[in-house]
């Protein structure tokens, strides 16, 4: 059989496996003895573009395997095939879902931008976003900030690979809400800064607020204060 050929690139596209979803799914392979659904490979580079870790599975334990060819324009048509198939079949991380979402937004936008060229003076409407939302399930504006979302987690990665920032603070950094992870990607200082852990303030009890508020009161304040509360109360 030809060898299958794992392209880096690819690989590390699609977010891994928990450990529990890892351990599922070997069990699945040790009580079927092979893997039941084909591995997909990109027909004219035989590169493994779907089924990283049954392949990785079979390999070590010498399980039998089929083949799905597919023939594909090139990388990023493979990805985009890619991030579509992880978007429709597993249960992603809110956050996951939406850096995928923006990655297939912003590499269609850049092929149709191409297509424009191609079909100048023809009026040909190419209406990404809109496609993305009825093939995810979400609105169009929603896909929209997930591109923005998407380069912010490239920029952030970028500043890391960069030296600009450490990979510990990227780390931190990405398990930020995503209006704050966009903030911090517009520069290497926003993200250090967005690094740093927030000190959360003690929440106060509801009497304590009370309390707090009455003894800054003076008296003549304190006794009207004392009368709306009875109001209040004899009005319930």
């Amino acid at each position: 059989m030809e060898e299958i050929k794992i392209l880096e690139e690819l690989r590390t596209l699609i977010p891994p496996l928990k450990k529990e979803e890892l351990e599922q799914l070997h069990r699945e392979l040790d009580a079927d003895g092979r893997a039941v659904s084909p591995l997909q490979v990109w027909k004219q580079e035989g590169v493994l573009v779907d089924g990283h870790h049954r392949y990785a599975y079979c390999q070590k334990m010498g399980y039998p395997f089929e083949v799905r060819r597919l023939p594909f324009t090139g990388i990023d048509a493979v990805k985009n095939h890619m991030i579509l198939q992880q978007l429709g079949r597993r249960n992603l991380d809110p956050k996951e879902a939406s850096r995928l979402r923006g990655m297939l937004y912003n590499s269609r936008k850049k092929e149709r931008g191409g297509a424009r060229e191609k079909a100048r003076g023809q009026n040909v409407p190419l209406k990404t976003a809109n496609k993305i939302a009825e093939e995810t399930g979400v609105t169009s504006r929603t896909v929209k900030r997930d591109a923005k979302f998407a380069k912010a987690c490239d920029a952030i990665s970028t500043m890391a690979e960069d030296g600009d920032i450490t990979g510990e603070e990227k780390d931190q950094v990405m398990a930020k809400p995503k209006a704050q992870i966009i903030m911090a990607a517009k520069s290497p200082e926003r993200a250090k800064k967005a690094a740093k852990p927030t000190k959360k303030q003690p929440k106060k009890e509801p009497y304590k607020k009370v309390v707090e508020g009455f003894a800054r009161l003076d008296h003549p304040q304190m006794k009207k204060a004392v009368s709306e509360i009875d109001k209040i109360w004899s009005s319930q």
